[in-house]
């Protein structure tokens, strides 16, 4: 049986981190350390609103480069074409308001460290997602440890030749390395994925497993029934799909990942039309309209049923302050996602705040 080691710095996640291992029944190996090529302790940066982009390299310039760019290539249009003014000025205000952040001091260790003190003998799947700070990973790690190692999938930042010297690197040590991007979503970005395995052939042989038992339905309609059924036992309404499309199987690129730009569009159900019987709701129609770019909103239709997610709804609220000035939370418009109980809360909603602007006294310099 395999056993899970995690490493998380941050207090507010490795907390997550727990929690979520105790949830599931984990029996993971939890550290509440950082990977580094040094033992030693650093400051890094948290961003509640983004916590993918929490990490001790990245400045705040760069952490919002980084995420206007993965922002800009989902809203790019079908044509390709850069998105326009008002998709811009909409992407600026997701990322100010997703990247406010906080700062903690936290300890570095080595991963031969790790595997010196839990006794590691092997390693069969070493996965490193640290937010540039990869390469100093790997330098923890010392050479009679890696021969233990298996199989790396890295995400890398490819900053000042990184992803070359990592590749060499890999190589170096007898791997396999295979390189990609996603075109879609992280194109002009500098993330990669890195994956590397022993070229001696350790670590392709999967673990003997028991075959899954067998489970006919007698058509179409019966499997997304027990499809749709299943995930409404485990997931809040806001998260289930709006729409199902079968396949015969998963499209897949070169490298054996899923090709997400070769699925099919399963299309976007619509409600009976239904014309705004309010003035806010009027006015949340346009709004979400113009935030998903889509031709018309109906006040029976679901936000997130329209294509909106985590990101759109933090740039809706940003616009209801804005525009309606009042103040709307995300997770309230994740408890009532239908334009009509949105517009509800909308005209309950209590007034924005609004910067004040101080007036510069006579004796004051600008």
């Amino acid at each position: 049986d395999g056993r899970i080691y995690a490493f998380e710095p941050l207090p507010p996640l490795h907390d997550s981190l727990r929690r979520n291992a105790a949830l599931h029944g984990l029996g993971a190996r939890l550290f509440d350390c950082a990977l580094g090529a040094t033992a030693h302790e650093e400051t890094f940066t948290f961003y509640p609103h983004n916590t993918v982009n929490s990490t001790r390299t990245a400045t705040a310039p760069e952490a919002h480069d980084l995420v206007r760019s993965f922002l800009r290539n989902k809203a790019k249009p079908a044509d390709g074409a850069r998105p326009d003014g008002t998709a811009e000025e909409l992407i600026d205000e997701i990322v100010e308001s997703r990247l406010e952040s906080r700062s903690f001091t936290c300890r570095v260790r080595t991963f031969s460290e790790i595997i010196e003190q839990e006794a590691l003998d092997r390693i069969d799947l070493l996965k490193i997602d640290v937010e540039g700070a990869e390469h100093e990973v790997l330098k923890g790690i010392r050479p009679q440890h890696w021969p233990l190692i298996r199989q790396l999938a890295i995400e890398l930042h490819d900053v000042d030749g990184r992803l070359a010297e990592v590749q060499a690197l890999l190589k170096g040590h007898g791997y396999d390395v295979v390189c990609e991007q996603d075109s879609s979503l992280l194109h002009d970005t500098v993330l990669y994925n890195v994956y590397a395995r022993r070229a001696d052939g350790h670590g392709t042989a999967p673990h003997p497993a028991a075959a899954p038992a067998q489970h006919c339905w007698s058509g179409r309609t019966a499997l997304l029934d027990d499809v749709r059924g299943s995930l409404r036992d485990v997931l809040p309404h806001y998260m289930l799909p709006s729409a199902y499309t079968l396949l015969e199987a998963l499209p897949l690129n070169q490298n054996g990942k899923l090709d997400r730009n070769a699925l099919p569009d399963p299309g976007r159900p619509r409600t009976d039309p239904t014309p705004p019987r309010t003035r806010a709701e009027q006015d949340l129609c346009s709004l979400i309209a113009d935030v998903l770019r889509v031709d018309q909103v109906e006040t029976g239709d679901n936000f997130f049923d329209l294509g909106g997610d985590s990101l759109l709804a933090s740039g809706l609220t940003g616009r209801i302050g804005r525009e309606l000035g009042v103040r709307v939370l995300i997770n309230e418009v994740y408890a009532a996602p239908d334009v009509a109980a949105l517009a509800r809360v909308v005209e309950k909603a209590p007034k924005a705040r609004t910067p004040q602007l101080r007036r510069r006294g006579t004796g004051e310099r600008g």
